[in-house]
């Protein structure tokens, strides 16, 4: 079953953990393609707090590929999300007022994913550079508190 179809049956959820896998490619406008580095950065809020892939990176906080000139098949990074322990709690069931929600709302609590490209080397930072980024995620996620379904 999926989302929908759970949260028809229950009233709050917690998502416990999650997987985004992103697949990633570029191409300058002209052909060619400088050095890179990509990555996927797991965030408490929507601001991104470094300007360059050495904070990214320095940060450790995701996952990252460095992109060559040459490369031509899309690069793949996996990052993974766990509320334990990015919450540092010990059951996500007992905090549903701080990382639950009731259902169609979010947690008051986020976790967020950013995708990233940076060019890298001795190359003009204001370099234009087009990502092509297709993300599949997976979550794992608590449902709670059923509702009271009538009967037939």
């Amino acid at each position: 079953m999926g989302y929908n179809r759970w949260a028809n049956l229950f009233d709050q959820y917690v998502v416990v953990g999650s997987k985004i896998t992103s697949y990633i490619s570029y191409q300058k406008q002209d052909g060619t393609n400088p050095p890179m580095m990509v990555g996927t950065y797991l965030s408490d809020d929507a601001s991104v707090p470094w300007q360059d892939w050495r904070g990214f990176v320095e940060g450790k906080k995701g996952s990252w590929r460095a992109m060559t000139a040459m490369q031509k098949a899309p690069v793949k990074i996996v990052s993974k999300f766990s509320c334990k322990k990015f919450f540092n709690i010990k059951d996500a069931l007992d905090n549903m007022l701080r990382v639950g929600a009731q259902v169609g709302a979010n947690p008051a609590e986020d976790a967020i994913f950013v995708t990233w490209g940076s060019v890298t080397g001795g190359t003009d930072p204001t370099v234009s550079v087009t990502l092509n980024v297709n993300i599949i995620m997976d979550f794992i996620v608590k449902w709670s508190e059923p509702k009271d379904m009538a009967r037939s």
